[in-house]
């Protein structure tokens, strides 16, 4: 106060900013008091010298010179109601004082003070203003939104220190809520401004390509899931924008997600961005130890037919159980991220039809050639498949609880109509639960003359036999046209492609020791026989060698990476719980088909009925499989 002696003590900064607000003179003779304030809590900029020393906020000397000019040739103080003035200020404080975080981060805390200082209203002799501030405080809010988007569309338009600008910077925002979270309201209104612009359609497709090209570096780099959790960011940074419809509309229409035609096994995943976000693995360095002995190559020096030593497997065990949790945060933040996105319409009907494709690229993984690779064949990784297990099985269990009255009811949904309707995946090659005469040799032992004449007498019981279709005599439905609801949807497609990896992977399993222990052996006659000779046997010798290693590190690497995902006991859980859903499931038709107890039905395989009957066109691998 002014009238205070030289010697009086100076009052507190929150007193002498109390004081300056409770006077009714303007502290500039351009902005009223409340103006000036809000220029100052929201853009931490101001026109006054004075409130700037208060505020510690950026004093805009030369607009303030600018406006005082015009204000002495018009007569008109400027209102900050008026768009036109905040802008003038965001364009001097962004062009002559660059803020040291960048400009994105910028307007971002810009929109996060217009949201605190808005809601607290003024009071006493200027409680008058209060709807006009609140008038001002969505101009602001609108500007900063107008340039927040030209910034991130055009990353060149102000100098910046900032490492990181434009939309980069947009994207680094989303990805760490933690830190710098979206303001309340921001997203929805940036929404707004993008649709009132028709901009939405291009601004999209340019946040897409900055998210994608992160994804394909991550994807790149060595360090298994070590690198991939740095994943978990880009899935934050994807739902933080699925909880907008209108996003999620534009990226369904992008790119990104939709399935070129020339499709194989081992590049569906790497075809739309949702199967790049699936591609993590577990690499070689992804098992080595805290005192940096690899086990892999630990692995491969034993002797043939014997395991690593008790203090390697003590270390083996500490890394697939840091592995473990790692796949854990990885799958959890897929399935948030998948969750959202499986909410707009147009984009759960491109990422199902994916996992169909993927489903179908894949059938060669069930012969038993292939999974030992006798025979090459175009199919994906077994940890990619994995994953997409992983995920499914997490979005399959809120209803694969059958102990709980929830569960059933949600279980009383599955239609497994959905395995022969082929809306997703094809199972025409697949055998089914009845079979004709002609093809019993695909289910019995012809030495089994006990079940095939029990066999017989059932399907003469039934009369003449309906031929499918096809011809070949297999129980097949007419496939319709139909939607499913999403309790068959991820029933069928866990289903599958857990009969597409987990049963492959299990059987290969149970041979990959003695694989193992071979190529061991072969590695040591190798040896033997290289020691002796002339310098060509050598040379062909240590080319043989160099080839049967790589192959023997890779089984070895692949017997390690079962370890860590197939033995994991949170994933056999699930898993059994999927397969105690669908057993449940198929015996509950098979009964309702029979009219009979479950206890008294007849041993499968079933004699070709004449009528469309659904539990005998499934796929056997419903029942076989668990």
């Amino acid at each position: 106060p002014r009238c205070q002696s030289p010697n009086a003590r100076a009052p507190a900064p929150l007193q002498r900013t109390r004081s300056i607000m409770e006077t009714d003179s303007a502290v500039t003779d351009l902005l009223e008091t409340w103006e000036d304030y809000l220029l100052s809590d929201v853009l931490g900029v101001s026109l006054s010298a004075r409130l700037a020393k208060v505020k510690q906020s950026q004093l805009m000397a030369s607009l303030c010179e600018e406006l005082r000019a015009e204000y002495a040739q018009t007569g008109e103080r400027p209102k900050l109601v008026s768009s036109g003035l905040v802008d003038r200020v965001l364009v001097t404080r962004l062009t002559e004082f660059p803020p040291n975080a960048g400009v994105v981060v910028y307007l971002l805390r810009c929109y996060e003070n217009a949201n605190k200082a808005g809601g607290t209203p003024l009071r006493g002799k200027n409680a008058s203003k209060e709807a006009e501030r609140q008038e001002a405080f969505q101009t602001a809010k609108n500007s900063i939104i107008t340039y927040f988007h030209l910034t991130v569309t055009n990353p060149g338009m102000w100098r910046s220190d900032a490492s990181v600008e434009g939309m980069q910077a947009f994207v680094m925002a989303l990805k760490n809520p933690g830190a710098s979270p979206m303001p309340r309201g921001f997203m929805d209104h940036l929404v707004r401004h993008l649709l009132e612009n028709s901009e939405l359609s291009t601004f999209v497709p340019m946040l897409m390509d900055v998210i994608a090209a992160d994804v394909d570096r991550l994807v790149a780099l060595p360090g298994g899931l070590a690198t991939a959790t740095g994943l978990i960011p880009i899935y934050t940074a994807l739902t933080n924008l699925s909880t907008q419809k209108e996003i999620c509309r534009a990226m369904a229409e992008s790119p990104f997600f939709v399935m070129p035609d020339d499709l194989t096994g081992s590049k569906v995943f790497s075809s739309t961005l949702i199967g790049k976000l699936l591609m993590y693995t577990i690499d070689k360095e992804s098992f080595a130890a805290r005192d940096g002995l690899n086990l892999v190559e630990e692995y491969m020096r034993t002797a043939p037919g014997e395991d690593l030593e008790y203090p390697n497997l003590v270390k083996l065990g500490e890394v697939l159980e840091g592995q473990r949790k790692q796949y854990t945060q990885i799958a959890l933040a897929a399935h948030g991220l998948v969750r959202n996105l499986l909410k707009e319409p147009t984009l759960r009907e491109r990422i199902f039809q994916w996992m169909g494709k993927v489903c179908d690229l894949n059938v060669e993984k069930k012969k038993t050639a292939v999974q030992h690779g006798m025979v090459r064949a175009d199919v994906s990784d077994d940890l990619h498949l994995f994953n997409l297990l992983h995920l499914l099985l997490n979005m399959c269990e809120p209803f694969c609880n059958l102990d709980t009255e929830k569960g059933l009811k949600l279980a009383a949904k599955v239609d497994l109509a959905f395995f022969t309707a082929e809306t997703r995946f094809s199972v025409a090659k697949d055998d089914r639960l009845a079979v004709s005469g002609e093809n019993l040799d695909r289910w019995l032992d012809r030495r089994n003359l006990a079940r095939i004449q029990q066999f017989q007498a059932r399907e003469a019981a039934l009369g003449p036999a309906a031929k499918s279709a096809d011809g070949e005599g297999t129980a097949k439905l007419a496939a319709e046209p139909r939607s499913f609801g999403t309790v068959s949807e991820f029933l069928g497609l866990a289903s599958r492609v857990c009969h597409l990896c987990v049963i492959p992977a299990v059987s290969r399993y149970n041979r990959v020791d003695r694989v193992i222990e071979n190529m061991k052996r072969q590695k040591l006659r190798l040896e033997q026989l290289g020691a002796s000779g002339g310098a060509f046997r050598q040379l062909r010798v240590q080319m043989e060698l160099t080839r049967l290693s790589a192959e023997l590190e890779k089984e070895v690497l692949w017997r390690l990476q079962m370890n860590s995902v197939l033995f994991d006991t949170n994933f056999l859980t699930a898993l059994l719980s999927l397969l105690r859903l669908q057993s449940y499931s198929v015996m509950r038709l098979a009964a309702e088909e029979a009219n009979e107890p479950q206890s008294t039905l007849t041993r499968l395989p079933l004699p070709q009925p004449e009528d469309g009957s659904l539990f005998a066109a499934l796929p056997d691998h419903i029942i076989e499989d668990a």
